[in-house]
């Protein structure tokens, strides 16, 4: 046990529906020497028993003594980690077998602060998957991820001491955009590594928490907020697209529920014309046709 090199945090709240297949996941790494750190949020359905049953000294189960929001959870269960890297797993994604092995091999460059990977999603409605990105970025990527955050939260590795070198880790005011709130903040002091090939697996299945869209737009207009007080954010080329990002999913938000004229309010603060006419589009359409087209 003393060569192992990365903790895996997996935080879970009533997950039992994909849970086994999670672990099995992580169980089947090429890179056997981790440790599972499993936060169990106050879960009442089966998920304590369904970990318990497994008979690995690598799995150490932890209670919360109080349900909390999610990245409060992630934010404790970071502090049971006591290896040199962390990395992510939700109850409801998997990781391909080379996943460990590969990532841990980004971190050769002692620069790197934090990896990622390119991933699938799996739409649990007809089973297909796709990639989700083309390419992936490398070195100092903050210009690029205020454009468009790239890095899933089960794709995610980090350096220890990147971490808690973060005037503070995760966010718990956040329930959804924790993670991006993370990375962001992550990439103003280190250089970033990743490999085009997918390892994980995001599982789309309509509870995710991604996909409220209305919540989602709210705690990132307040991220947008927080981060006008930082320079190296504010005065960055790209912060002016954040910004109109977290407008025009606030006015997605307003037409999925049916409120028009507060959708158009939202739409008409956006600068960016590519993000402007494009919600002005979508705000023309049926909202049966939005689902779809989300989904």
């Amino acid at each position: 046990m003393t060569n192992i090199k990365v903790n895996i945090v997996m935080n879970c709240f009533n997950g039992e529906e994909y849970l086994k297949e999670a672990i099995d996941s992580l169980i089947a790494q090429t890179y056997e020497d981790w440790e599972l750190i499993f936060w169990d949020n106050c879960s009442t359905d089966k998920s304590a028993s369904i970990v318990k049953n497994y008979n690995d000294k690598r799995i150490m189960y932890f209670q919360a003594s109080e349900h909390t929001s999610q990245y409060e959870a992630r934010k404790q269960a970071v502090l049971k980690c006591n290896r040199e890297f962390i990395a992510f797993l939700d109850v409801d994604d998997l990781w391909v077998a080379i996943k460990l092995e590969n990532q841990l091999q980004l971190f050769n460059d002692d620069s790197v602060g934090f990896v990622s990977s390119n991933y699938w999603i799996i739409n649990q409605k007809n089973n297909k998957k796709r990639k989700v990105f083309k390419s992936m970025p490398k070195g100092h990527v903050l210009d690029k991820l205020l454009v468009q955050n790239f890095i899933g939260m089960s794709s995610l590795m980090v350096r220890k001491k990147s971490y808690f070198n973060l005037e503070y880790g995760f966010n718990p005011k956040y329930e959804i955009v924790g993670d991006y709130d993370l990375v962001l903040r992550l990439a103003l002091k280190n250089k970033f590594s990743s490999t085009e090939e997918p390892l994980s697996y995001y599982r789309w299945h309509g509870k995710n928490l991604s996909h409220q869209i209305e919540k989602n737009a709210e705690e990132l207009k307040q991220m947008v907020e927080e981060m006008k007080s930082i320079p190296l954010f504010f005065n960055n080329k790209n912060f002016s697209y954040f910004e109109d990002f977290s407008k025009y999913l606030a006015s997605l938000g307003y037409k999925l529920n049916s409120d028009f004229y507060k959708a158009l309010y939202e739409a008409n603060k956006i600068k960016d014309i590519f993000l402007k006419i494009r919600i002005l589009i979508i705000l023309l359409l049926p909202i049966k046709i939005i689902k779809i087209i989300k989904s």
